[in-house]
This record gives C-alpha cells, structure tokens and sequence, in this order.
C-alpha cells in the first residue's frame, strides 16, 4: 500500500464532511445532515507520513476498502459517494 502525507489526509476528510476534534491525537468524526455519525478515525500529532500499518486501520474506520480508502484521499471519491457507501453497509 502507498503511504501519504498526513495533512493530505487531514485536508481530504475534512473536505468530505469530517470535523476535527482535537484530542491525545487529532481526530475526524463524520457528520452527516449535520448530525455526528459513529464513523471517526484518527492521526497523530507529531507524525508526518501515514504508513501501511495507519492507513490499514483507518481504513476499516472508515468503512472503506484499499482502493475506495485512497480515492478519498486521492479525491476521486466525493462527499456524495462516500455516503453513499456508507448507506449501503447500513452505517448511516
């Protein structure tokens, strides 16, 4: 699996309706209809890079598989269809 920059991945949550809460480590949590939904994850404070290990565990947070996980990321995969995902594995 690739790796990627953290504020990347910061950035791309918070543009696909996460807010960020900041805690022991900075966390996202997923509103939906302006309500806070069950799906957050989470990144570290000092760390740069997000490695397989990270991004594997994010991932499943997020309800996502390899490829869906790095669309979010890489911006393919919108706000819109990331609901949408979520809706079919009835998370939301």
């Amino acid at each position: 699996m690739a790796s990627f920059k953290a504020k990347k991945v910061e950035r791309a949550l918070l543009s696909k309706g996460f807010h960020h809460e900041p805690k022991d480590h900075n966390v996202f949590v997923f509103y939906y209809n302006g309500a806070r939904t069950s799906v957050r994850t989470k990144t570290s404070h000092g760390r740069r890079d997000i490695k397989d290990e990270l991004i594997s565990s994010m991932k499943k947070q997020l309800h996502l598989n390899k490829e869906e996980f790095c669309d979010l990321i890489n911006y393919p995969l919108d706000e819109k269809n990331y609901i949408s995902i979520l809706k079919k594995k009835n998370i939301i």
